[in-house]
This record gives structure tokens, C-alpha cells and sequence, in this order.
């Protein structure tokens, strides 16, 4: 009995501190065990204590604070906030620069019309990327795309809405078999754009199809016409017409109902532009830089037709029916003529660097270096996104030649009368492009270098090539359809090549002789002497008594030849700039 009494103690002992621990324990949780198979005795499950929680409250007094209540879930996530969007930096539009020139306003005062400043208030710009276009020489619209020429390309752009140029053609394509050299004007005809290419051909592009055609081929030599250099192309409904600056003429072919051809005063051909039956054609005269602007009609010449003020270093012409346009001063001033007198109706100064134009009668546009600008049309202004398409020096560049360090003539003191011995024109002999000046003089005369520099070729071992190898570098021109790089450097016969500072090279070919201490890595002074004048390299070289002596004389940037991509009469202003010759000298042979 005793036993027990003491078992009972115990055990009510240990219920007590049982109950007194699980009063201490918060509710719901258990710290009983699982009954295992062996346990001898089932386990005790011990009740929770009941807990009673005050009421909640419906409203918090303005200072209290409401205590969070415990929970089983996880916390939820916090509502996630949209941060204040980042302030867009504002792109400032494009915009161009054109301040007043007061020479040039007084000029214009005395013609009774005021000049009026193309400026961002007044008209909208397209701002195309850097390098996409220099200097352009012409510009025509067909629809909603304008087509642009620069660098020997043709652009098309999208006016409908501010994209990219597309390139169209340019030098190294195949026409119907035959290579692109060098396009050098456009007009739009109808429903086809016509490129002349300085080798004398026009290429014709199909608006419908988007295919490229040969319109006319003009690279073997004619008898009739041996040494013509066509310098401008105009479209119209009755054919295409060429304006020649060497022999003076326009010839109109594919015309109904006969083609025709008419000559001209003699002078230096630079453009024209054809409205409805009447044929504008740009001229400049030969021994000053002055302008002529004639009109034809069936060949006649409009004499009822007399500008009012006097155009100087013009550079082209674009007819309508409500005025004719004429860039000139080098591309800083454009006038408005009426179309049947000549009357002035209007005079702009361009913004720098406006090299081509093109109009409607209604709309006006002006295209310079990497961008158009829509005259009164202000409102029409966007950046026009792209990627450079012209890459390293350019030829045609006013910012690189203006840099270029000064020079002088390697013999006498004037460029050639005629532009066919300027860089830029045909050699239909050889199917291919003059790159330099030939400076026509007796034999054995001096040839002197240009400026200082390093010789990097002279071809003192030279020999006079047989009759065979002539030969053999015609009938691969005539293979070919143009000149290959080997066979210029034949025809160049003996040479001499100098490296001047400003990645400028200068060349003197068909020498007769090389002087003795002219050697490849040697120093030379500016004027110092070179070799003598010859016809190494011509073809006249296999004729007895030494015909056709001259030294072909050229300066290079890069791959390209300085001239190239300009305007005939534009090379010619330039290298008259460069070489310190007086204005339009010409040459008279000594």
C-alpha cells in the first residue's frame, strides 16, 4: 500500500508539473510524441489551454498604433511602384548657318530686286549622315524619290519620308555588258532616269521595272567625231540632248521625227535643261569666268531672251515653266529668271556648300554636303538616320582641296584652252578617262616637280616598247570595254611619281628622259628638274619625227585623281587655285 500511496504522489506530482508547463506553452503546439511499438504505455496527449483575445478594434485612436496579429503565410509581397519615367533628352533639330555676305547684296542691290537669305526660318533641312553625300552635281524627283549624284553615285532618296540613301549605280557596274567608269550627270525623262557617264554613254533606269539599260554606247572611237566630251544630259517627251564642250554643239538623239544637232559659240559647255519646246543651254566663255544662259528653240537661238545680271562661275541651269533657276558665284547665289526675257524675279544666297538644285516651278530644293534644304518649307525638318557611304579622302571635297599645300605648273605658266586635256575627260582611243593635264610642248623641253617631296617611283630603265605590245594593251581594252590599271601604267610610258606632304601624289608621264639624280627614296625641291618633255608611252611614239609631245601631269589623293567627281568647269577653277595660275589663263604652247 505504501508503494502505491508513494506511486500515486508521483504521478500527481508530475501531472501537476505537466499542466503548469503547458500553461506556459503557446497554443497549437504539441510537445508530445508519437506512440512507437515500443512504448508500454499509450502517450498522453496533453490538452492546450484555452486563450481568450480581446475583441478587435473597429477604430485606432489617432496616436495608437495597431499591433500586427501572427500569421501562419508566408508575408506577401509589397505592391510593386512604377518609378516616374527618366526625362527624354530633347534632340534640338537640325539647323544650318548663312550669314550675310555684304558684296554680295550690294550686287544684287543694283539689279532692283533684293536678295533674300535662305535660313532655318525660312526653309526646312534634311540632315542626312556624315559622308553620305560631298558635293553633288545634280539633282532630280521623279514621284516621291528624288535622285541625287555625288562621288560618281546615283542616290535614290525617299522624300515621302526621311530614310537612308539608296545607291543605284555607281562606277565598276555592268550595263548591258558594259562597265560604269564615271556618271556625271542625270535628268529625269519621263518614266526613265538617264545618266551620262563621262566615257560619252547613258545609261537609261526603267521607274517600272528597276532595271538598268544601255542607252547609248559610246565609247569606240568615230571618225566624225574622234575627241567629243559630253558634259551635261537633259531629258524631255522628244528625246535626250548632250551638250559638247569640246566642238560646241547639242545633239538631240531619239527624236521624232529626226535627231538633230546644232553648234555653239565657242565657249565652255557646263549645262542645260530642257521645259516644254525650249532648250536652255549654260555656257561659260573661254577666257574669263563669265556666265552666258542661251535659249533654243528647233535649233534658233531666242535673242528676245537677255539676263539681267551677269552670272559668274556658274554651275547649272534647271528650267520650268514659271522661271529658270541658274546656280551660280561658285554655288553661294541662286537667280530666277522669266523664262521668255530674262526678267530677275528672285535672288537667294545659298547656305555654304550648295552644289546642285532642282525645281518644279513650285517647289524649290537645294542640295549641299550631307543634306537638302527645302526652300519655304520650314516646317519639313528631320535628322535622317544612315550610315556614312563615302569612306577616306575624297576628290571632290572643297574642305581637302583648299588644304592642300600650294603649287606651280611643272612646265609653263597656263592650263590648256580645252577641257579635253583637263582631268575628267573621255580618251575614247582607249575606252576610258583622262586623269591628268596634258601640257602640250616640244620635245626635250623641262619638266619640273610641282612642290617638295620624296620620289617614290622614277622609271629610269625604261625602254620604247615594239609595236606588238601596243598591240596587245588595244585588244584587251577592246576585250575588256574599258583600260585596265596595267595598261594605263603602259601608256604612261616613262615616269616619275613624287609623295608630297597631305597624302597628295603627283605624276609626270611620257617623259624622254629622267634627269640622273632623280632616284626612287631621293629628296626633291619644289622646281627642281625631273626630266624633259616627251611621247613615251603614246602611241604617237611609233610615228617618225615626234609627233604629239606633252607631259601628262597628274595629282592623286588616295585612289582618286584630283578632279574627279567635279564639273569640268569646277576642275578647272580648282587646279587654277591650287597651281597659283591667274584666273582662266590660257595656254599657249612654247
Amino acid at each position: 500500500m505504501k508503494h502505491r500511496s508513494l506511486l500515486r504522489e508521483l504521478i500527481m506530482t508530475n501531472l501537476l508539473l505537466w499542466l503548469l508547463a503547458a500553461c506556459a506553452t503557446p497554443p497549437a503546439v504539441s510537445i508530445g510524441r508519437q506512440a512507437s511499438a515500443g512504448d508500454s504505455e499509450p502517450a498522453i496527449a496533453l490538452p492546450a489551454s484555452p486563450t481568450t483575445l480581446p475583441p478587435a478594434a473597429t477604430t485606432l485612436p489617432p496616436t495608437a498604433t495597431a499591433t500586427p496579429q501572427p500569421t501562419l503565410l508566408p508575408p506577401a509581397s509589397p505592391t510593386p511602384t512604377t518609378p516616374p519615367p527618366s526625362p527624354v533628352p530633347t534632340i534640338a533639330p537640325p539647323t544650318f548657318a548663312n550669314a550675310p555676305q555684304p558684296d554680295l547684296a550690294q550686287v544684287t542691290a543694283s539689279s532692283g530686286v533684293s536678295l533674300t537669305l535662305v535660313l532655318p526660318a525660312n526653309s526646312g533641312i534634311w540632315q542626312y549622315a556624315a559622308n553620305s553625300f560631298i558635293h553633288p552635281l545634280a539633282l532630280d524627283v521623279h514621284d516621291d524619290t528624288a535622285y541625287l549624284l555625288d562621288a560618281g553615285r546615283v542616290l535614290a532618296l525617299d522624300w515621302g519620308q526621311p530614310t537612308a540613301p539608296v545607291v543605284l549605280l555607281q562606277p565598276g557596274m555592268l550595263i548591258d555588258g558594259v562597265a560604269v567608269l564615271e556618271p556625271l550627270d542625270l535628268s529625269v525623262s519621263g518614266e526613265e532616269l538617264l545618266v551620262l557617264d563621262r566615257a560619252g554613254d547613258v545609261y537609261a533606269y526603267a521607274f517600272a521595272s528597276q532595271q538598268w539599260t544601255l542607252d547609248r554606247y559610246d565609247r569606240p572611237m568615230r571618225p566624225d567625231s574622234a575627241n567629243h566630251y559630253f558634259v551635261a544630259l537633259a531629258g524631255s517627251e522628244n528625246g535626250r540632248f548632250l551638250l559638247d564642250t569640246n566642238y560646241n554643239y547639242v545633239q538631240q538623239y531619239a527624236a521624232a521625227p529626226r535627231d538633230r544637232l546644232w553648234t555653239l559659240p565657242d565657249t565652255r559647255g557646263i549645262d542645260l535643261s530642257v521645259v516644254n519646246d525650249t532648250v536652255y543651254v549654260l555656257l561659260q566663255e573661254l577666257d574669263t569666268r563669265q556666265g552666258l544662259l542661251y535659249p533654243y528653240q528647233e535649233t534658233a537661238l531666242l535673242g528676245r531672251f537677255q539676263p539681267a545680271l551677269a552670272l559668274t562661275q556658274a554651275r547649272q541651269v534647271v528650267a520650268t515653266a514659271t522661271a529658270v533657276y541658274v546656280l551660280d558665284m561658285d554655288g553661294q547665289r541662286l537667280l530666277a529668271l522669266q523664262p521668255d526675257t530674262g526678267q530677275l524675279l528672285a535672288v537667294w544666297q545659298t547656305p555654304p556648300e550648295t552644289s546642285a538644285i532642282w525645281s518644279d516651278g513650285s517647289r524649290l530644293v537645294l542640295a549641299g554636303r550631307d543634306r537638302l534644304v527645302f526652300v519655304n518649307e520650314p516646317q519639313r525638318v528631320a535628322w535622317v538616320p544612315g550610315v556614312p557611304l563615302l569612306a577616306g579622302i575624297q576628290p571632290h571635297d572643297p574642305a581637302v582641296l583648299g588644304a592642300l599645300p600650294p603649287l606651280q605648273l611643272p612646265i609653263g605658266n597656263s592650263l590648256p584652252a580645252r577641257d579635253l586635256q583637263l582631268p575628267g575627260a573621255p580618251r575614247h582611243y582607249r575606252f576610258g578617262v583622262h586623269q591628268g593635264v596634258d601640257l602640250y610642248w616640244r620635245k626635250g623641253r623641262p619638266v619640273t616637280a610641282v612642290a617638295p617631296g620624296t620620289i617614290i617611283r622614277a622609271t629610269t630603265t625604261y625602254t620604247n616598247p615594239a609595236p606588238s605590245e601596243f598591240d596587245f594593251w588595244y585588244n584587251e581594252t577592246h576585250t575588256l570595254g574599258y583600260t585596265s590599271a596595267a595598261g594605263l601604267d603602259f601608256y604612261r610610258g616613262r615616269q616619275v611619281w613624287i609623295q608630297h606632304e597631305g597624302g597628295l601624289l603627283s605624276r609626270y608621264a611620257h617623259l624622254d628622259s629622267i634627269a640622273a639624280d632623280i632616284i626612287t627614296g631621293t629628296q626633291v625641291a619644289q622646281g627642281q628638274l625631273l626630266g624633259t618633255v616627251g611621247n613615251s608611252g603614246s602611241p604617237s611614239s611609233l610615228t617618225p619625227g615626234n609627233p604629239d609631245t606633252h607631259v601628262h601631269f597628274d595629282l592623286w589623293l588616295g585612289d582618286h585623281y584630283v578632279g574627279q567627281y567635279l564639273r569640268p568647269v569646277e576642275t578647272r577653277d580648282w587646279l587654277e587655285r591650287l597651281l597659283g595660275i591667274a584666273d582662266a589663263a590660257v595656254s599657249v604652247e612654247g
